[in-house]
């Protein structure tokens, strides 16, 4: 095999995988547990409590001034206190005012609100939080941290 043809075969690789992210179909369980694994390797030591059964799953994810049970909480000194919600691709597209409902309910001092979905729905979940009273960010599960 030439180089020509091995840089070929690499670069159509690539592209196939990129392909295979973007149409891909990540269930609620999935984006859970990778937005969990981010933050859990990033935190430095913050509580981070999942609901779900990851992570320990029974954490306390109650928090006074809000509506509702975010998927993961985050707290800690030196980091964001963070309350995340992950939804699923076809959860946009299907019950977008439950999200625009649901996220609305987490808003409270001192916390930073994010939504995290896949990749390829980034642009419909920005567009979903124009509709959210106040700042929402809008991640992947991979990179949630920025948010910390």
């Amino acid at each position: 095999m030439s180089l020509p043809q091995l840089v070929a075969g690499v670069v159509i690789a690539g592209a196939g995988k990129a392909l295979y992210d973007h149409v891909r179909t990540y269930s609620h369980d999935e984006l859970l547990e990778s937005t969990y694994s981010t933050l859990e390797a990033a935190a430095d030591g913050a509580e981070v409590r999942a609901d779900h059964g990851v992570g320990d799953g029974d954490g306390d994810l109650a928090i006074d001034g809000i509506e509702g049970r975010p998927d993961v909480v985050v707290r800690g000194f030196g980091v964001s206190n963070l309350l995340v919600e992950v939804e699923t691709a076809k959860a946009l597209e299907n019950d977008p005012q439950h999200i625009i409902k649901q996220v609305h309910g987490f808003r409270t001092d001192g916390y930073r609100r994010v939504l995290v979905v896949p990749k390829a729905s980034m642009d419909a979940a920005s567009e979903l939080c124009k509709e959210i009273a106040g700042t929402v960010h809008v991640s992947t599960p991979s990179g949630v941290d920025e948010y910390l």
